[in-house]
């Protein structure tokens, strides 16, 4: 199947999660979650579900119903309570045991001061001005755990509590999601408090250090490296081929335009022919160069988009993994440098995946070329051995859609996924190629 642009397309990541039943969850052990990438690929203990409460248009009620399309995400509450002459709005209420690890906000200045309640107590544990603690400006919530990014103002450091968690603010303004976790009755939960914030602060620097530079604090211990250099002619295809009981732990990726050497060559030998001639003609020159390195981004741009990856674990004829080669490294159109722990791409043209990949007999990492270029692509692949369990270990997926939307504005319900069986969902890719200069 040809992959064309497309308006809007996404790649999907399914896997799974984390702590032994019996243990206790505790606010070290949800930190060390946050830089373990082998937990995603196990079936988790116990399991938990995922859920979110926000400030959607409470208009929405059901798809067959008018006003399923509002838009009016602003000051919706739960309720409005008085605390002693204070008003408070409540945002979220959710029952124990579970964890909140996810607080945002287009515009955290309108929602005053936040307050959060866990458990039985009649005091909030946190009650801070909401811009502040979703800022990265405190020092007991410090970056990467806080901090605006793409216009948000967000908190990522888990609020684990045992029976209950309430959240309000004094600000009825506010756009809001508060994303948390419910585990089965009976898990045992360590509750957040000061106390245990304090006693987590050296795990808490070294999660923070990690998830700040990821590259630099990624290691590959324990794994070999198997690496393979293509040129890809149209419509060609290579794999790479794994065997045994082994996991993929990192997967590296430089796609080049395998044409821009030879252009370039002929480049050099015209500006080299024309040195000594008229000005004019050295300015034609210049500005065809720059027309040919304009031409080879937009090749490179159909290399990422056109060049399609698909992971096959352990034999099975569907795909587990099918996308274009840069969205499954994370962004598009062309190279977009940006790190995190996960996946990434630097300036330099170097994409990266940290996801951990598990099989039992082999695995089959095979890239087409469907761009009407020849396409240069060095791949490396470091994999560890494991004791594959069928009943526990999760094959990595993920899957890439597309479709160009009407240009007119219509409202739509677009399926990002369909999944079965037992699974985590663990990340989205979302491109969207806007014809709308308003955003």
């Amino acid at each position: 199947m040809t992959l064309k642009r497309a308006l809007v397309s996404l790649t999907l990541v399914m896997l799974a999660t984390t702590v032994g039943w019996g243990q206790v969850i505790t606010l070290e052990s949800l930190l060390r979650e946050m830089v373990d990438m082998e937990r995603l690929a196990v079936i988790p203990e116990p399991y938990y579900d995922s859920d979110q409460q926000s400030s959607y248009d409470r208009a929405s009620t059901a798809p067959n119903k008018e006003g399923w399309f509002a838009n009016g995400d602003a000051g919706q509450f739960i309720r409005e309570e008085d605390h002693n002459g204070r008003k408070e709005w409540v945002m979220a209420e959710m029952d124990g045991p579970g964890v909140i690890c996810r607080i945002w906000s287009a515009n955290p200045d309108g929602g005053g001061n936040v307050r959060i309640y866990l458990d039985d107590m009649e005091t909030p544990v946190i009650e801070e001005d909401f811009l502040k603690l979703t800022s990265g400006t405190m020092a007991e919530f410090p970056g990467p755990f806080s901090g605006r990014r793409s216009l948000g103002a967000n908190l990522y450091l888990p609020l684990p509590y045992q029976t209950r968690a309430k959240c309000t603010v004094d600000k009825p303004s506010l756009y809001y999601q508060i994303g948390y976790r419910t585990y089965p009755k009976g898990t045992q939960v360590e509750p957040f408090s000061p106390a245990a914030l304090a006693n987590v602060k050296a795990t808490m620097d070294e999660v923070g250090e990690r998830l700040s530079n990821p590259s630099r604090r990624f290691t590959t211990d324990g794994a070999d490296r198997t690496a393979e250099e293509w040129v890809l002619s149209p419509g060609q295809s290579e794999t790479l081929r794994l065997t045994g009981e082994r996991a993929i732990v990192r997967m590296e990726a430089r796609v080049e335009d395998a044409a821009a050497d030879e252009k370039r060559r002929e480049l050099e030998e015209r500006r080299a022919r024309y040195t000594e001639m008229h000005p004019r003609v050295q300015t034609a020159v210049s500005e065809l160069g720059k027309l040919e390195e304009g031409g080879a981004q937009e090749r490179l741009f159909a290399a990422l988009r056109e060049s399609l990856l698909t992971v096959r674990f352990d034999g099975e004829n569907e795909p587990c993994v099918w996308a274009p080669l840069g969205d499954f490294f994370g962004s598009q159109p062309g190279i977009n440098a940006y790190e995190s722990l996960p996946v990434g791409m630097r300036e330099d043209g170097l994409c990266y995946a940290n996801w951990h990949m598990p099989f039992g007999k082999q695995a089959e990492i095979t890239v087409t070329n469907e761009s009407a270029s020849p396409v240069r692509l060095r791949l490396a692949v470091w994999a560890k051995p494991v004791a594959f369990d069928g009943g526990r270990d999760l094959y990595f997926h993920a899957k890439w859609r597309n479709e160009w939307l009407p240009s007119e504005p219509q409202f739509l319900d677009w399926r990002m996924l369909d999944g079965t069986g037992p699974g985590r969902f663990v990340g989205v890719m979302l491109g969207v190629m806007n014809t709308q200069s308003g955003w």
